[in-house]
């Protein structure tokens, strides 16, 4: 989904979309079906290879089909990402019995808010916790910055280190909270 959007809101077109959404879930599969982090290099590096030798056009001109397999196997075949794609925060969040603030921006294209409060709303209750805000935050984005697409590639010209709206919700509650 994160791809999806952020490619989105980048240009991409939409075949071109398609085909790296397609290679992605295939390398994801590979992930989360690995047990251990350290045997995802071969597969993951066999797995692009097979793909870019039967689709030539997903390796731009000029660039190596190994190098480029090398790339997304270095990017996708760490140990945190191995970690990452197959962690499951719902446990964790079900058990907290504290207060809970959860904050999105709604233009978050990296933990898009509707799915992602969704989720924390409904562990948070199932774990009986009554003390919790989840809440979406309108036009910030992943950073808590004022943004345009939400795209991470927009971060760095953004000012704004962090909203003062966010920044307002946040000591609200904490006051609030500790009251």
């Amino acid at each position: 989904m994160q791809t999806e959007l952020i490619y989105t809101a980048n240009g991409m077109e939409p075949t071109a979309l398609q085909a790296e959404l397609e290679l992605l879930r295939g390398a994801l599969d590979i992930i989360r079906g690995s047990g251990e982090a350290s045997a995802l290099q071969t597969p993951l590096k066999e797995y692009y290879l097979k793909k870019f030798g039967e689709n030539p056009g997903l390796v731009p001109e000029g660039i190596q089909e190994e190098a480029m397999a090398q790339t997304y196997t270095d990017r996708l075949g760490t140990p945190w990402m191995h970690y990452f794609l197959k962690y499951d925060p719902a446990p964790a969040l079900e058990a907290l019995s504290c207060p809970v603030l959860a904050l999105v921006g709604a233009k978050d294209l990296q933990v898009p808010a509707e799915s992602n409060l969704k989720a924390i709303r409904e562990a948070l209750e199932k774990g009986g916790n009554e003390n919790s805000t989840v809440k979406s935050l309108e036009n910030l984005n992943h950073l808590f910055q004022e943004a345009n697409s939400g795209s991470p590639s927009e971060y760095a010209q953004i000012e704004q280190t962090f909203s003062l709206y966010a920044l307002k919700i946040i000591s609200d509650w904490v006051q609030k909270t500790v009251n």
